[in-house]
């Protein structure tokens, strides 16, 4: 019983380690979503201050009759592109930011300065060393191994109550005042053997007997020695 209780609090542990690396996951989403919005918004105003350059140059060019009004339309339409550009990545740094905010715990949406971070080193050819040391690191594959393993150790504890029992005590002393015709000294002792044996088994012809329990049957023996 008390290894299967220790493998139970173990797989409690282990469910609270998957807890814990699930909120981390969780928060590095929302951040790399964050910043990835962020670099967005970024080319979206440079795109935004690009093209009303390229608005300005080309209504100037049409006042000295080097571009059509054509050419200041089609301008004024892709600076139009580039300010819907911007604000759709406004709403998107603006909605990854409150995913971001609420797996911090915020009730409300903070304001951060995500820095950059630098990208990963490639990874090796061979990924079944990483497969197999992700399979034997994940907390919730852990907790449900140490959860088989208590069932395991609770089925033989319950195996092991059948089991019988054993005991023995022992009394030995003096006895100053007494009766003359008493020994001085005595001894006892005493051996207590305990099993659960079947009881109310009833056979019916064709079926297996049907037992139920009965309480433990004892033994007891007693010597006494002068």
């Amino acid at each position: 019983m008390t290894a299967s209780a220790k493998a139970r609090a173990r797989a409690e542990e282990k469910q609270a380690e998957a807890t814990r690396e699930e909120i981390l996951l969780l928060v590095n989403q929302a951040y790399f979503s964050a910043l990835e919005a962020q670099s967005v918004l970024g080319v979206a105003r440079q795109t935004e201050n690009t093209r009303q350059v390229l608005l300005d140059q080309v209504r100037e060019l049409a006042k000295n009759k080097l571009k059509s009004d054509l050419d200041v339309s089609f301008a004024s339409v892709n600076l139009e592109a580039g300010k819907l550009l911007l604000a759709k990545a406004q709403n998107d740094l603006n909605g990854a930011l409150t995913t971001l905010s609420t797996a911090l715990g915020f009730t409300q949406e903070q304001s951060f300065q995500l820095a950059e971070e630098p990208l990963p080193g490639p990874l090796a050819a061979d990924t079944s060393q990483l497969v197999d040391e992700a399979l034997q690191q994940r907390p919730e594959l852990a907790r449900l191994r140490l959860e088989r393993d208590g069932a395991r150790e609770f089925a033989k504890a319950e195996k092991k109550l059948g089991y019988p029992t054993i005991s023995a005590v022992g009394s030995a002393g003096t006895v100053p005042i007494r009766d003359p015709r008493l020994p001085e000294n005595y001894a006892a002792a005493g051996v207590n053997a305990c099993r659960s044996l079947p009881a109310g088994c009833t056979r019916r012809a064709g079926r297996k007997p049907n037992c139920a329990p009965e309480p433990p049957k004892k033994a007891f023996a007693m010597r006494r020695m002068t």
